[in-house]
């Protein structure tokens, strides 16, 4: 597939303190409790040392997850001096940084601009708790003020709501305060007119609550868009492509981008046994394109429209003789014979590589 991968994600854990109820793992409705089928589980730093024995090949690590955070990583710290003490690459991680305490923020900024922290504060004390369920930002101020006080590359990053864009100034302001060494207002696209009510609104401890939109000025520009691009040609800008990088879960499974990785999460913790099941998630995926209005604008097919696609899938996940999902998994192969391997030069490389 690749001649090189540049980047590599990777999912430590599943586990999280936080109850964002717009995450994956979260059950808004529910008084934002995880989601029964939550494995809690996570990479140890043996798993690690034998998933990249020779960390130096990859330019890029980016632990961040979509059903975990990378703090609640037990060998998190073991983790990344390893990457240090034996290669030139570069780490970035995304944390509510509400966990762990001031020493271990400060000891862990000790390898300055080579590490890279993205904190998630969407607001400041009165209203980072309204998405940030279940965090204390005086905990995640004391935590990241340690970590820039110990030279650690520190960066905010403010997702913007109509409860929080009253605060942008003043937060980027204190992040300069502080040392931050940027600030980043994310406009966000999760208000689209297509998504259920229930996305938007959440319950905890009794109470209910609504998220809503930002005024123009912080709304992304392509929220409630998505019903004319029906009407229109949208080329699809693949950043895993244009990266070259992999997704790797924390079950092991590696995966082209975030999109199959939450997919195939779901599947593998499901335990549907069938064929069409283990498709599902492509066959989602080809749905949803569809329906915001995406099409090829290449001179290749979708995947989906090829005869020979679903074979390819079938033979990959299920047939014994390749391995079924164990040919993804890098605690079953090297991430070179997994990038050089059925599944991503089969597959993959007909859908978008070539």
């Amino acid at each position: 597939m690749y001649e090189k991968i540049d980047k590599v994600n990777i999912e430590l854990t599943d586990k999280c303190n936080s109850r964002c109820p717009q995450c994956h793992r979260t059950d808004a409705q529910n008084g934002c409790k995880p989601y029964s089928w939550i494995q809690n589980i996570e990479w140890s730093f043996e798993d690690f040392k034998k998933a990249f024995p020779n960390p130096n090949c990859y330019p890029d690590f980016f632990l961040c997850g979509t059903y975990g955070d990378p703090l609640m990583c037990s060998d998190l710290y073991e983790i990344v001096k390893y990457i240090m003490e034996n290669s030139k690459s570069q780490v970035m991680l995304s944390t509510n940084a509400s966990v762990r305490d001031e020493d271990w923020w400060f000891i862990f900024s000790q390898w300055g601009d080579r590490v890279h922290v993205n904190f998630a504060i969407d607001g400041l004390e009165d209203t980072n708790h309204l998405y940030r369920v279940g965090t204390s930002f005086k905990k995640i101020m004391r935590n990241a003020q340690a970590f820039i006080d110990g030279k650690g590359h520190a960066i905010w990053t403010f997702i913007v709501f109509k409860h929080n864009q009253h605060q942008v100034e003043e937060a980027k302001q204190l992040s300069l305060e502080m040392g931050f060494k940027a600030f980043e207002a994310v406009k966000s696209e999760r208000w689209n007119s297509s998504e259920d009510d229930d996305f938007h609104t959440y319950n905890y401890k009794g109470k209910q609550y609504r998220l809503d939109p930002p005024t123009t000025e912080y709304k992304h520009e392509k929220t409630n868009q998505w019903t004319e691009q029906d009407k229109k040609e949208k080329i699809i800008d693949c950043y895993a492509i244009r990266d070259k990088e992999v997704w790797i879960d924390c079950n092991g499974y590696v995966t082209p981008c975030c999109f199959y990785q939450n997919k195939l999460y779901r599947l593998v913790v499901s335990n549907k046994n069938t064929f069409d099941s283990k498709i599902d998630f492509h066959i989602t995926l080809k749905q949803k394109l569809k329906s915001k209005g995406y099409k090829w604008t290449t001179n290749q097919t979708l995947p989906w429209d090829q005869p020979y696609w679903q074979d390819i899938l079938k033979e990959t996940m299920t047939n014994d003789l390749l391995g079924g999902l164990d040919n993804i998994n890098i605690f079953k192969n090297s991430l070179e014979e997994i990038n050089q391997g059925y599944f991503f030069n089969n597959y993959i490389t007909d859908y978008v590589w070539k």
